[in-house]
């Protein structure tokens, strides 16, 4: 039977350890997503590849891809919830038909609530950054294609609803500099949350201001006997 006066010292060894190990765990994910970043700034800089030339998600995901078709607007969709500068909008999703007869889904960028925007026809010329689709969590609302309602790019119901072969990826369409003409093309930096440092910097502050109390409650009385 553990006597009650150690039962303050074993919970401090227990929070000193678990706050300790998960500063640890922070710094080592603080790692992976440098390095994630630094693989993505790699690719963005590599010259953009073709259609035929795509491989998969795991060599291709972030880098450049160009392609050439016709901007199909009548299966466009547009993903809601979407801001830029604080004001709230739209992401413009359109399918792009190749001269082979593939569609691409093209992310063609931000337009605000109630805005006319481009719709360019005939050949167009795409760049833009391949990315993958997205996986909801438990806060994000039910995609409904029936009502125009669309949250999360779900690209299996996207291509579908695009009459088009399913694809692993989409396309961000890229520009280096900014552009006054709607839908604004989305930045060619691609932003990652990454506050691994911030939540080290916590939990390691915590290890040490536990240690501090810890030794003002306990080992500065024994000091002053």
């Amino acid at each position: 039977m553990i006597s009650k006066k150690y039962i303050p010292h074993i919970f401090v060894f227990f929070a000193f350890c678990t706050t300790f190990a998960l500063g640890v765990w922070q710094v080592q994910r603080l790692e992976w997503k440098n390095d994630v970043l630094a693989k993505i700034d790699a690719r963005l800089e590599h010259p953009p590849i073709s259609y035929s030339e795509y491989t998969n998600l795991e060599n291709d995901e972030y880098r450049q891809m160009q392609l050439e078709g016709i901007y199909l607007f009548d299966k466009e969709i547009k993903l809601m919830n979407k801001t830029y500068n604080g004001k709230p909008g739209f992401h413009v999703m359109t399918p792009l038909e190749l001269f082979n007869g593939e569609r691409v889904i093209i992310n063609r960028g931000w337009i605000p609530v109630e805005k006319e925007y481009e719709q360019p026809a005939g050949v167009q010329t795409v760049t833009g950054v391949i990315r993958r689709g997205q996986a909801p969590n438990w806060l994000t609302l039910e995609n409904n294609p029936q009502k125009g309602h669309w949250f999360w790019i779900d690209l299996p119901t996207i291509y579908s609803e695009a009459n088009a072969e399913p694809l692993e990826y989409y396309i961000d369409r890229k520009l280096d500099t900014d552009s006054a003409t709607y839908p604004l093309a989305l930045p060619k930096k691609i932003q990652l949350y990454n506050e691994h440092l911030q939540y080290a910097i916590t939990w390691f502050s915590l290890s040490i201001a536990l240690l501090v109390i810890y030794y003002f409650r306990f080992f500065r009385k024994i000091e002053k006997k």
